[in-house]
C-alpha cells in the first residue's frame, strides 16, 4: 500500500460509518487480498508497474495496493459473451492459457486465429499444448471449477473449497450448483481421494438446498459398487440399477463421466475412459431440474475434484473404444473416434494434412475432433513477473503483462499472442497470484443414513 495513513483513514471511515448506521451505495465489485481479506469496491486502475487503484465508498480517495498482495478481483457486473456460432475450437496453451477461438491456419512455426476478443491474431506453433474442434463435437458449456461461480452449500454449512479449477472436500460435506442442461449432455470430472471413496452426486436436480436429490437421480458410488436411484417428490424412491466392480476396485483416483440422455432416458456411466453401466430409465427424467450436487461421506479424509467439465453430447459411444497404442499418447482423434499417434503438419481452407509413422494424407477438420501437440499442459497458476490472468465467464482465461487499464480498455501483452487490447467488461475477474487457499471449516457433518447404499 503507498502510505499506510491510507488504509487507517479506510479503516476508521468504515468504523464510523457502520457504528452510525450509515448505508453506503452498493459496491459492484470485490477485491480479495493474499491474507484473506476482502473490499468491496470498484477498480479504478492498474499501472504498467503494478500499482492498483481500489475505489471503496468509504474512503475518500481510491487506496492504492500492490498487485503483490492481491489474489484475485471479482467483476459482479455482466459478462459480455461472444457468439456461439463465431467460435470452432477450444485452444490450450502450454502456459495455461485457454481460449474459444476459429482456426484459421497451421504451419510448422504459426497458428493463426479469429477470436472473438481481438480480431486475428497469430501464436507460435510451439506455444500451443492442444486443440479441440468443437463443431459436431458437442460445445463446451462449462468448464472448471471457478473461484466464487455460484458453487453452494445450499442450507448447510459450507465444507468444500472451491478454487480455480478444483473442488476439495476435507470432510463430509454438500456442494450443488445449477447448469442449464441440453438434452443430451456430457458431465466430466477427476476425483482424487484417501481412504475409503464413498460419494453421492445429485444428476437433473431440482433443489439445491438440500443433499435429499428432489425430482432428480441420485448416485452412490463406493469404491466397489455404484447404483442409481430415481428421486421424485411424492412418490417412493426407484431403484434403477446397481453395479458391482469388486474385481477391479476403484484405487486412490479416478476419472469419472457420464452421458446422459433425457429423450430415452439413457445414462452412461464411464469410469477411466471404460463403460461400466448403461442405466435406464423407461418413464423419463423426473422434473425439469439441471443441478449437479456432490456429497462426500467420509469425515477426515479429503477429496479432490478436478476437470469438470459439462458439455453437449451427440449421442455416440465409438469413442470409448479402447486403441492400443504404443507409449498410450493419443496425439489426433477423428470426429468417427479413430485415434492415432501422429504430427499435424499443416491446415489450411479447411484441410489438414496429417503425418503418422506410415503415411501422408490430407482430411478436412470438420472430420477432426482433436489434435494434441504435448501431453500436458502447466498449472493455471503460474505467472511471469508482473502478469495477471484475465477470465471470461465460461470462455477460458488469458494471462497479460497489463500496460494499461482504465474502465473502457485494457491493454496488455500476452506471452502466445503479443499486444493485445480488451474490453473490461468481458471479465468475470482478474487473478494477480497463485491462490493459497485457507483450510475450511473442520466441523464434520452427519453421514446419511441411506438405505440404498451399495454394499461394499
Amino acid at each position: 500500500m503507498k502510505d499506510r495513513s491510507d488504509f487507517r483513514n479506510f479503516v476508521f471511515v468504515s468504523l464510523l460509518a457502520w457504528m452510525t448506521g450509515l448505508a453506503f451505495p452498493e459496491a459492484k465489485d470485490r477485491l480479495e487480498l493474499g491474507d484473506g481479506g476482502v473490499l468491496s469496491g470498484q477498480l479504478e486502475g492498474i499501472s504498467s508497474d503494478g500499482k492498483i487503484l481500489w475505489k471503496h465508498p468509504g474512503a475518500e480517495a481510491p487506496i492504492q495496493f500492490q498487485s503483490s498482495g492481491i489474489s484475485q478481483i471479482v467483476f459482479s457486473g455482466p459478462v459480455g459473451r461472444p457468439n456461439d456460432s463465431f467460435v470452432n475450437s477450444l485452444i490450450r496453451f502450454v502456459n495455461g492459457d485457454v481460449i474459444h477461438a476459429k482456426l484459421l491456419s497451421l504451419s510448422d512455426e504459426q497458428v493463426e486465429l479469429d477470436t472473438w476478443f481481438a480480431g486475428r491474431l497469430g501464436a507460435p506453433r510451439g506455444s500451443l499444448a492442444s486443440l479441440t474442434f468443437l463443431e459436431g463435437n458437442g460445445r463446451v458449456l462449462y468448464e472448471g471449477p471457478m473461484k466464487q461461480d455460484h458453487w453452494t452449500a445450499g442450507a448447510m454449512p459450507m465444507r468444500w473449497q472451491v478454487s480455480e479449477g478444483t473442488l476439495t472436500a476435507t470432510n463430509s460435506g454438500y456442494i450443488a450448483r445449477d447448469f442449464i442442461l441440453p438434452k443430451r449432455v456430457k458431465v466430466e470430472f477427476h476425483a482424487k481421494w484417501t481412504g475409503p471413496f464413498a460419494i453421492l452426486m445429485g444428476l437433473f436436480c431440482e433443489d439445491i438446498q438440500s443433499f435429499n436429490v428432489r425430482n432428480g437421480y441420485r448416485f452412490s458410488i463406493g469404491a466397489n459398487s455404484t447404483s442409481l436411484q430415481r428421486m421424485e417428490l411424492g412418490q417412493p424412491t426407484k431403484y434403477l440399477g446397481q453395479l458391482r466392480y469388486t474385481e477391479d476396485p476403484l484405487g486412490e483416483e479416478a476419472s469419472f463421466e457420464f452421458r446422459c440422455d433425457r429423450g430415452t432416458g439413457l445414462i452412461h456411466m464411464i469410469v477411466d475412459g471404460k463403460v461400466l453401466q448403461t442405466f435406464e430409465d423407461p418413464v423419463g427424467v423426473p422434473g425439469r431440474g439441471n443441478a449437479i450436487s456432490f456429497y462426500w461421506q467420509r469425515a477426515g479424509a479429503p477429496l479432490e475434484i478436478t476437470g469438470f467439465r459439462i458439455s453437449e453430447w451427440n449421442g455416440v459411444m465409438e469413442d470409448l473404444r479402447q486403441d492400443d497404442m504404443d507409449g498410450g499418447h493419443r496425439k489426433i482423434r477423428l470426429v468417427n473416434k479413430d485415434s492415432f499417434e501422429g504430427e499435424v503438419m499443416e491446415i489450411r481452407d479447411e484441410q489438414a494434412r496429417l503425418k503418422t509413422p506410415f503415411l501422408e494424407f490430407e482430411v478436412p477438420i470438420r472430420r477432426i475432433s482433436h489434435l494434441e501437440f504435448v501431453p500436458s499442459v502447466t498449472n493455471l497458476t503460474g505467472f511471469e513477473n508482473g502478469q495477471v490472468r484475465a477470465w471470461f465467464e465460461n470462455r477460458g482465461s488469458l494471462s497479460l503483462a497489463v500496460e494499461d487499464f482504465k474502465s473502457d480498455r485494457v491493454v496488455g501483452t500476452n506471452p502466445n499472442l503479443g499486444r493485445i487490447r480488451l474490453n473490461p467488461e468481458w471479465m468475470d475477474r482478474l487473478q494477480f497470484n497463485p491462490m493459497n487457499e485457507s483450510p475450511g471449516d473442520e466441523g464434520r457433518l452427519p453421514e446419511i443414513d441411506d438405505p440404498d447404499w451399495p454394499e461394499e
